[in-house]
């Protein structure tokens, strides 16, 4: 069972400047030891990635923004709506994500007991309009210090998900959906 260390929720959407960012970070005790948890937020920026539209089912006339890299297509969580074919023709995926002032995860630094964890960026990259460290997370570390759970909300208006990470200090790490924090504790 692991003990709950902090839960703040907040539903504001969080939209920035072109080119700024929101770094913020939580800092908690759970027995002896310390873990700090630090997110940087950044408008979205392809940033050499390419951004498509991708159809949500065959035959449907509902696309979400994509991305590619390398062999690897993801759909990216929390866009706010579908968008339809006429839609598509007339802007590309990447312009829309930066016209709209989309916010995505640009990095997340983990620290526990003076050691920094690796975060692999496939478990973050796909996210948009993410939380901040301080906001719409719910963390948790085990008694031993081992593995922490991350539980966060991304997403706006009816795109709203819940997302759980579990990291571990061996650097194996997994992303799941989760439900809010209401409706289920965490195991």
């Amino acid at each position: 069972m692991l003990a709950s260390a902090a839960l703040v929720l907040s539903f504001a959407s969080l939209t920035l400047p072109e080119g700024e960012q929101w770094v913020s970070e939580v800092r908690r005790r759970s027995g002896p030891h310390r873990y700090m948890l630090r997110t940087v937020v950044a408008t979205f920026h392809p940033r050499g990635r390419t951004v498509f539209w991708v159809r949500l089912a065959p035959g449907l006339d509902q696309f979400l923004p994509a991305l590619k890299s390398g062999s690897t297509t993801r759909i990216l969580f929390g866009w706010k709506e579908f968008t339809t074919r006429s839609e598509i023709a007339r802007r590309l995926a990447g312009e829309v994500l930066e016209h709209d002032q989309c916010t995505e995860l640009r990095s997340v630094t983990l620290t526990v007991d003076g050691r920094r964890w690796r975060v692999r960026r496939s478990l973050i990259c796909d996210l948009l309009f993410p939380p901040r460290a301080d906001e719409n997370l719910l963390t948790s570390l085990s008694p031993d210090g081992r593995t922490l759970l991350v539980r966060g909300c991304f997403g706006v208006h009816g795109a709203k998900g819940w997302v759980r990470w579990t990291y571990h200090r061996d650097g194996t790490q997994t992303r799941s959906p989760a439900d809010p924090p209401h409706a289920a504790d965490d195991e």
